[in-house]
């Protein structure tokens, strides 16, 4: 509305408060038909874009699953083998040798 600078009809200022009115009794029944199921369902329905993120951020937080899952640092897989000493030591080198990118997003 702002952005058409008003034209020749002029700037709305009763916009927000048309679309409030119109479309709040639509807002109010979908949030609570989401309840309701929410409410059946006893729990939030988990969506693979969700299990993908909660992948992500899990691997992103947690230092142990960053190290295991780092192909520099760790190799997996049943021909490998190390005493946990040695697994520890290699883990707190590459941690102590990690910068946290507060840049990264996930």
């Amino acid at each position: 509305n702002s952005r058409l600078g008003g034209g020749e009809q002029g700037i709305d200022t009763t916009l927000a408060a048309s679309i409030i009115e119109s479309e709040l009794p639509a807002i109010l029944h979908w949030a609570a038909e989401g309840a309701r199921r929410l409410t059946l369902r006893g729990a939030f329905q988990a969506t693979l874009a969700h299990d993908r993120l909660l992948g992500q951020w899990r691997q992103a937080t947690d230092s142990l699953m960053a190290f295991l899952t780092d192909e520099e640092w760790c190799e997996l897989g049943p021909q490998h083998r190390t005493k946990r000493a040695d697994l520890y030591s290699i883990y707190s080198k590459r941690s102590a040798n990690c910068v946290l990118d507060e840049d990264a997003s996930i």
